[in-house]
């Protein structure tokens, strides 16, 4: 069953009154994208060390005993 061929401007015409739009892409076209910028770290403070840092370490127990 052979499609019936439109004409361009039939083909517009029909589109404007449905309130469509053509949208074509073309694949040949180079586009040139901006370069990406350099990547720079968030810059972050160091947390302060804790208070008792200088203190000698205590042994705590954690088996429970009946």
């Amino acid at each position: 069953m052979p499609v019936p061929q439109a004409s361009p401007a039939d083909l517009e015409r029909v589109l404007k009154e449905s309130g469509l739009q053509l949208v074509q892409t073309k694949a040949d076209v180079k586009v040139e994208l901006p370069p990406e910028p350099e990547f720079v770290p968030a810059k972050r403070l160091r947390r302060p060390p804790p208070a008792d840092l200088g203190q000698p370490l205590r042994m705590v127990e954690t088996v429970k005993r009946e």
